[in-house]
């Protein structure tokens, strides 16, 4: 008898320990965005560069030769996702960038479920324009992202000298 309330209890602290979810925010969490990048609602705190992160968010990028520890140098103006939320029938959408130089840089995203399983990453180099903008086109294949469920992804732009800033953006695949 004894054993067996041990063994429950033991499991029960197992489970409840090796579960994490990721703090999303109260629903909808996302930074709301029309086809043209135009804002109209949501999260505040999304698409801009953030200090530190937790453990579990700096170990998506343990193969990255960056340090992603703390805030990085900086480097940008604004940052979006568009559209957002994202039709199922076009599962495509522009991450965007207005960096604050035109020198190039390194990319590294990674797409997480509420559960920080990486359901896919994806790197870039990056060359800004003339006027300091980048844009990446990205998809979002049925087989990865199930519609009406909440995503975020963890970008970290570098360089040579180390980090210059990361952060996080949300994102919902759903009917308008």
């Amino acid at each position: 008898m004894h054993i067996t309330t041990w063994l429950l209890a033991a499991a029960t602290v197992a489970t409840l320990t090796t579960c994490r979810k990721v703090d999303f925010g109260p629903d909808p969490s996302i930074a709301y965005r029309d086809q043209r990048n135009v804002p109209f609602g949501g999260d505040d705190s999304d698409w801009k560069a953030d200090g530190d992160w937790k453990k579990v968010e700096r170990k998506l990028f343990d193969d990255l030769s960056v340090q992603v520890d703390g805030a990085g140098a900086g480097g940008y103006r604004s940052m979006s996702l568009f559209p957002n939320p994202i039709a199922p029938a076009e599962r495509r959408a522009t991450l965007y960038t207005n960096l604050q130089n035109a020198n190039p840089l390194h990319l590294r995203l990674v797409m997480v479920d509420k559960k920080y399983r990486k359901v896919a990453t994806q790197s870039a180099e990056v060359t800004p324009n003339s006027r300091n903008d980048y844009k990446l086109v990205l998809d979002f294949p049925a087989d990865k992202f199930k519609q009406d469920e909440l995503y975020r992804i963890y970008y970290v732009f570098y360089d040579d000298q180390g980090l210059r800033f990361k952060g996080h953006g949300d994102f919902l695949i759903k009917d308008q």
